[in-house]
């Protein structure tokens, strides 16, 4: 299907170029999105993987193998963790806490 809509002048060219112009007129003020231009967009993207199918068969076979595999990514989460507090000044907390429900318990 792609060498056929290459034979008829549609190649990824005139692909970006009608993009372009749906981008266009969809960016005008007051713009409605129309099953006109829905359909426009459906139908560009049908004819974008038929482009994209065809090159991928002309490829030679490396470079078909690898557009094909799966892309590996690696992610790095690195985010320092808070100092920790120490024993001493984990304890005064809860010191403080203690006295001050006391203080609360006790005026009620």
């Amino acid at each position: 299907m792609g060498h056929a809509l290459r034979k008829q002048g549609f190649d990824e060219h005139v692909a970006a170029s009608e993009y372009i112009a749906l981008a266009q007129d969809l960016a005008k003020p007051n713009a409605e999105v129309t099953p006109a231009n829905k359909m426009r967009l459906d139908v560009l993207k049908e004819c974008t993987k038929h482009l994209e199918s065809a090159q991928k068969v002309e490829s030679s076979g490396a470079e078909a193998a690898a557009a094909e595999a799966p892309m590996m990514v690696q992610l790095v989460h690195a985010v320092p963790r808070p100092d920790r507090a120490t024993a001493e000044a984990r304890e005064s907390k809860i010191e403080t806490f203690s006295a001050a429900k006391e203080l609360l318990t006790s005026s009620s």
